[in-house]
């Protein structure tokens, strides 16, 4: 996917990172051929040319998001914040994640960042080691958590619960 920006000025190097995050955000929500960003940090001018094969549904939501985009630079909240969240969701909430990310064993052929750290928790999870029913569900949620890092927009408005908004990036101070 092709991006490009306004103008021949050099953008600044803290730029880069909520151009990045926005135009992963945009190709992960609709099927996208460009986006263009005439200004960085102004939403109205981001532009993008969704794919012949986006749905009208999708096109919205890429559009929504540009709309409401924080243009700051950000870093990835930490497992332990990710976790608190998740833990403070109502349990059938986290039964829909773990039916998502570990019934389905999507867990298990996942590749990322976070993959050594993930298996090696679903390894203790699967087979057991005397984990209790409170450390067996921590334990799920800690593999959301990762799996979140790695995946920024796995809980924002998820098919399987459009209800799911949990914020993966905070403002870097």
């Amino acid at each position: 996917m092709p991006m490009t920006a306004g103008g021949d000025r050099q953008m600044p190097q803290d730029a880069m990172m909520p151009m990045s995050r926005l135009t992963t955000a945009i190709a992960t929500l609709c099927p996208t051929e460009d986006v263009t960003v005439g200004t960085m940090g102004e939403s109205s001018t981001v532009t993008f040319t969704p794919s012949s094969e986006a749905t009208p549904a999708q096109i919205q939501r890429a559009q929504d998001y540009i709309d409401s985009f924080d243009w700051k630079t950000v870093r990835l909240r930490s497992v332990e914040a990710l976790h608190t969240d998740l833990m403070a969701l109502p349990q059938t909430t986290r039964d829909a994640i773990k039916a998502d990310l570990i019934t389905s064993n999507k867990i298990r052929s996942y590749v990322g960042i976070n993959t050594a750290a993930i298996l090696s928790l679903w390894f203790i999870y699967e087979y057991g080691g005397g984990l209790d029913v409170t450390e067996i569900a921590d334990c799920e949620m800690y593999l959301a958590a990762m799996y979140t890092q790695d995946n920024t927009l796995y809980l924002f408005e998820p098919p399987f619960d459009p209800t799911i908004n949990i914020p993966v990036w905070e403002v870097v101070p």
